[in-house]
């Protein structure tokens, strides 16, 4: 690797990869050596072959752990044993203010309870069909929640950077 080549860095997680990501580029520092050439969401992974042919050219890998992605039995395990790469696993990071609706749903014997779309359950969802309110206002009245949330969200976080 020449003078002025960076490293190039794969970024491979839930749903917080590609923010990662932008917060490592956002980062000089970060800049001055490496580049973010990759970056997914491993529940949205469509093509399998692109997936690990974008992880061999990269020198370096984030990860957060994984045990499988979805409809392939490969995990963190087959992405160290398959990459002769630095791989650095990361804990996945929990912010309840991004997410206010979302959250775990246990049942009364303390057992995690999944959809089978999700990991989370959106409880302002839940919480409205549970009081019967009819379907058009549903939508309208979870629009309008939602839109105020994101935009408290926003302002929040631009003047967290």
């Amino acid at each position: 690797m020449g003078m002025s080549e960076k490293l190039k860095v794969g970024v491979i997680g839930n749903c917080q990869a590609d923010p990662l990501a932008k917060l490592m580029q956002a980062n000089p520092l970060f800049c001055e050596k490496y580049e973010v050439s990759f970056s997914v969401a491993l529940h949205r992974i469509e093509d399998f072959g692109f997936f690990l042919s974008s992880l061999h050219d990269c020198d370096i890998i984030f990860t957060q752990p994984f045990k499988q992605i979805s409809g392939n039995a490969f995990g963190l395990k087959d992405l160290k044993a398959s990459l002769n790469k630095k791989i650095f696993v990361f804990p996945n990071l929990y912010f309840e203010g991004y997410y206010p609706f979302y959250g775990y749903l246990h049942s009364r014997r303390n057992k995690k309870l999944k959809p089978s779309y999700d990991d989370y359950v959106n409880f302002l969802m839940l919480s409205l069909y549970l009081k019967d309110v009819p379907r058009n206002d549903f939508v309208e009245i979870y629009d309008a929640i939602v839109d105020e949330s994101s935009l408290l969200i926003e302002r929040n976080a631009e003047h967290s950077l």
